[in-house]
């Protein structure tokens, strides 16, 4: 047998190794196909899998002619076996045909599996957002999201795996990236299916749906179309982004907001931030402040504010210095300097707010 030299570089010398990762190559390309047809985009990734076979037969060519320009020299360093030198010339033939046809093989096969069975693949950072193409239900009007199988988009998502069933035939199946929302951010919701807003109000009620990511239960449980009273704070989200569009920083341009208003506010040392509130009853006649609610965290639960019988309007309780996850639309802050009394003084207080002192 020949002996090849100590590799110098990543790439293989010998013929054993350069056979390995050629077959290595075969078999990561079959698996990818298999993986992409089942999820019906057999086309890109077969041409990807071919380009890198092109790559590796030309690798291949390569160095196998720089072992036949080589193989006097090393004929008189080494005699070679007779018994061998059939190998050097089968070496010389290229697999490429081969491997190609073994590769779309396993492509085709792996798309017909696939629409016989009607598997769908869904990532592991991804939903799937479903579409019924027809139905012998149709949707009730003014309703956008399917809830019992009437054709369109469907409430229910897909998450990751392997699911059964879904025909190219009758369904659509779109894969969309999850919703992140950034550290040090918050990430504001409209939907666009649901009940109608109340005409006293301005944002919809806060449902409990997983933080959105329970379409179903949002919809089910009365919740209403439009701005959303609850946001969503920092982390990864698997939501029907046909249903409910997120607003984070990187998108506030198109909604017609500024980034920092999508960022967690914070209240400067010193400060303290006064609120108005947005949203909730009028307040009473002859007050010019609403009264302090319980309950509410700083104003970051703004349900709770709404249930508990928030007034909208400026607002006697105000927030110390820290961070709050604030809903832009539902309380705006402004901050002033905290008043010092200077030691051996004392405050006056004037408070128009309350009931009216009744002199006898």
């Amino acid at each position: 047998m020949l002996r090849s030299d100590p590799p110098t570089s990543e790439v293989p010398k010998s013929p054993l190794a350069l056979s390995r990762r050629l077959w290595l190559s075969v078999l990561s390309s079959c698996t990818a196909l298999t993986v992409a047809t089942a999820a019906t985009q057999v086309t890109p990734v077969l041409a990807q899998s071919l380009t890198s076979l092109q790559s590796d037969r030309d690798t291949a060519t390569e160095l196998l002619s720089s072992q036949k320009v080589n193989l006097p020299e090393r004929l008189e360093a080494s005699p070679v076996d007779p018994a061998t030198e059939p190998e050097l010339e089968l070496m010389q033939v290229s697999a490429f045909p081969l491997l190609v046809g073994f590769a779309v093989f396993a492509g085709l096969t792996g798309f017909f599996i696939s629409q016989i069975t009607g598997l769908v693949v869904i990532g592991e950072r991804e939903v799937g957002i479903v579409t019924r193409k027809f139905s012998g239900r149709s949707l009730p009007p003014g309703r956008l999201i399917a809830l019992n199988g009437e054709a369109g988009l469907q409430a229910d998502t897909l998450a990751p795996g392997w699911h059964f069933g879904f025909f190219a035939w009758q369904y659509n199946v779109r894969k969309a990236s999850v919703v992140m929302v950034p550290q040090g951010e918050i990430g504001l919701v409209l939907a666009s299916d649901g009940k109608t807003i109340p005409p006293d109000r301005i944002l919809a009620k806060q449902i409990d749906c997983d933080d959105f990511q329970n379409a179903r239960k949002f919809l089910t449980q009365g919740g209403e179309k439009g701005r959303q009273l609850g946001i969503l704070t920092a982390g990864t989200y698997r939501i029907n982004t046909d249903l409910f569009e997120v607003i984070v920083s990187g998108n506030a341009a198109k909604y017609g907001m500024h980034p920092a208003q999508l960022k967690v506010y914070s209240v400067e040392p010193e400060k303290v931030g006064i609120v108005t509130t947005l949203d909730g009853i009028p307040i009473d006649e002859g007050e010019i402040a609403g009264a302090v609610i319980p309950n509410h965290d700083n104003f970051q639960k703004a349900q709770a504010f709404i249930t508990n019988g928030g007034r909208r309007g400026l607002q006697e309780q105000v927030v110390l210095s820290g961070s709050w996850n604030l809903n832009p639309w539902f309380a705006q802050v402004e901050q002033v300097r905290m008043t010092e009394v200077p030691i051996g003084y004392v405050g006056v207080v004037i408070s128009f707010v309350g009931a009216s002192l009744i002199l006898s």
